[in-house]
C-alpha cells in the first residue's frame, strides 16, 4: 500500500564543492586540500582491497592445482598411509 511521496533523507553534511574554501580551516581550495586527501585515502583502500581479492584467486588456483596433483588431497593421504 502507497501512503504518499517517500520521505528525503538528508545526511548529515553538506556537499563541498572543488572551489570551495576547505572546511578544515587551512585556507586552501577543497581540490587543493582534503579532496587530495581523500583521493589518496580511496587509492590506498581499494589497492587492499584488490590486493586481498588477488591473493583469495590465487589461493583457490593453488589448491585446484593441489587437488588436480592429488596433494593434499584426504583419499590419497589415507592410501599412503595404508
Amino acid at each position: 500500500m502507497f501512503f504518499g511521496q517517500p520521505k528525503t533523507i538528508k545526511l548529515g553534511y553538506e556537499k563541498i564543492g572543488r572551489n570551495e574554501i576547505c572546511p578544515c580551516e587551512s585556507g586552501l581550495k577543497y581540490k587543493r586540500c582534503c579532496l587530495r586527501k581523500k583521493h589518496a585515502e580511496e587509492q590506498r583502500v581499494l589497492t587492499a582491497i584488490h590486493r586481498i581479492r588477488d591473493e583469495k584467486k590465487l589461493d583457490k588456483k593453488l589448491k585446484r592445482g593441489l587437488k588436480f596433483l592429488g596433494v593434499g588431497h584426504e583419499s590419497t593421504e589415507n592410501k599412503k598411509s595404508s
